[in-house]
């Protein structure tokens, strides 16, 4: 036997719990600044902005589902009071709450292997761009440390004062690359005895 889901009540009831989350959420955000908790880490608490934003957006648009599916059935109310219409003879039984939840969590399960999906599609990009990154890198650092060399092996000692141009330039130049944070030069001496 089929069973009639009102797509009416379950948008309101998808819609509600969407809401309540977010609500739920906004408060323990809420008590989260103001009594500095260190309850969540900062990849949950990302975790949970995106929760949040979601659950806020996908509420708005279930209000706006809802008012269209009110209008329709508003509609089907005043067309079942012309008596000119011939009615249905067979009319399916209404589903009971069960059923809605059922709905509403196959979609909850939708929602989070989709969420699910794109994170492995991002994460692999990341390790890509990772990947990248560490061969750009390399390369840049492969192109001057010969350079370094050069300059550094025209001293037996640290110059204090008289840095020469080409060093100092080399040592801008890299500091200006957009993955240094900055760089030091170090003077090692190692002297060995003898008998």
């Amino acid at each position: 036997m089929k069973l009639r889901v009102k797509l009416l009540s379950l948008t309101v009831g998808i819609t509600v719990s969407l809401l309540i989350i977010g609500a739920i959420l906004v408060v323990l955000g809420i008590f989260n600044a103001a009594l500095e908790w260190d309850i969540f880490s900062p990849k949950l608490e990302t975790f949970l902005y995106g929760v949040f934003g979601a659950s806020i957006a996908l509420g708005a648009f279930g209000v706006a589902i809802t008012i269209v599916l009110g209008i329709q059935e508003i509609v089907k109310v005043m067309e079942s009071l012309n008596p000119n219409l011939r009615l249905d003879s067979e009319v399916a039984p209404k589903a009971s709450k069960i059923v809605y939840v059922i709905y509403m969590v196959g979609l909850a399960t939708v929602l989070a292997a989709l969420i699910g999906v794109l994170s492995l599609v991002n994460h692999r990009i990341l390790i890509h761009r990772s990947g990248v990154f560490k061969r750009i890198a390399a390369e840049h650092t492969q192109k001057r440390e010969h350079k370094f060399f050069q300059q550094l092996a025209q001293f037996t000692t640290p110059p204090r004062n008289n840095v020469p141009e080409t060093l100092h330039d080399l040592i801008v130049n890299v500091n200006k690359l957009s993955f240094v944070n900055g760089m030091t030069v170090q003077y090692f001496s190692v002297q060995y005895g003898g008998r």
